[in-house]
């Protein structure tokens, strides 16, 4: 009788191997780098507002995505230890223009969304600080004016803004 249940599993041991490798290979089970232990801390923080973030190889946080989600200014403090971050969308975010003073240390920062947000022109002086950055979107509206945005572009160097309203 155990010659026979020996015989049945190692005739399914295959497929339940080949069954479990599909399954890993399409749920990405083991592969791709895994979240540094210095950014945790940071998305953990953020984990109220369902951030969607992508890694590089290393592990750390490039892409941040907090849109739609009604983020308050205090939620860039955890922001802010992200080293490494190149993109970050604050779509209809919460802020106020003091807020992005604390943007000021990402060095690495490329593309930062700002679409429906309340900033102001007096907000765009903290992003002078960001000499990484080429890409900017901004509301369109009357309290980010066109020549604050050209001041900020002549500041920034090869700094591509996008007016969103």
């Amino acid at each position: 009788m155990k010659s026979k249940k020996r015989i049945r599993f190692a005739k399914l041991l295959p497929v339940w191997l080949t069954a479990l490798l599909v399954v890993c290979t399409v749920a990405g089970c083991g592969t791709g780098p895994v979240l540094s232990a210095s950014d945790k801390d940071a998305i953990e923080a953020l984990e109220r507002y369902r951030p969607k973030y992508r890694l590089d190889n290393e592990g750390r946080v490039i892409d941040l995505q907090l849109d739609g989600r009604r983020v308050e200014a205090g939620a860039l403090d955890a922001v802010c230890k992200l080293s490494e971050l190149r993109r970050l969308s604050l779509y209809a975010a919460s802020l106020t223009d003091e807020s992005l003073e604390k943007l000021a240390g990402l060095a690495q920062l490329e593309s930062l969304g700002l679409g429906a947000t309340p900033v102001t022109d007096g907000g765009l002086t903290h992003l002078e600080k960001l000499p990484s950055l080429h890409w900017l979107w901004l509301p369109k509206s009357t309290k980010v004016t066109d020549q604050r945005v050209e001041d900020l572009k002549r500041r920034l160097p090869g700094l591509v803004v996008y007016r969103q309203g």
